[in-house]
């Protein structure tokens, strides 16, 4: 039996490695905003506040860094995930297809696994 949606395990390996990129940049991003601050101007702006809200480096490096870091892993979380499930549905569709092929008696040629494809 020939394989079906071929193109489906070739996309769930580019969503992976997007996900593993999305996951550098977001590292590289945060660890930049940490660093380096987000606004120029900020300081002077917010500096005018008393107390630990009030902080430049509160508003400029830290909020920026882990909002930057947050929204990045929740992306590459979702995406690593969509991938996973592109797999689990092609699985799912193997082992229907292999049972059918059990249910009628068909054995002459066996739908072949992911693996031997």
């Amino acid at each position: 039996m020939v394989p079906r949606y071929t193109a489906l395990p070739i996309i769930a390996i580019i969503l992976k490695i997007l996900s593993y990129v999305v996951l550098v940049v977001t590292l590289l991003s945060s660890a930049y905003l940490l660093v380096v601050g987000s606004l120029p101007q900020a300081p002077q702006v917010i500096s005018t506040t008393p107390g630990l809200l009030g902080s430049s480096f509160l508003h400029t490096h830290l909020i920026p860094a882990f909002t930057s870091l947050l929204g990045g892993s929740l992306l590459t979380l979702f995406i690593m995930a969509f991938a996973h499930g592109i797999h689990v549905l092609l699985d799912i569709e193997e082992n229907t297809r292999r049972t059918a092929d059990l249910a009628t008696g068909e054995t002459s040629q066996p739908t072949p696994t992911r693996t031997e494809r």
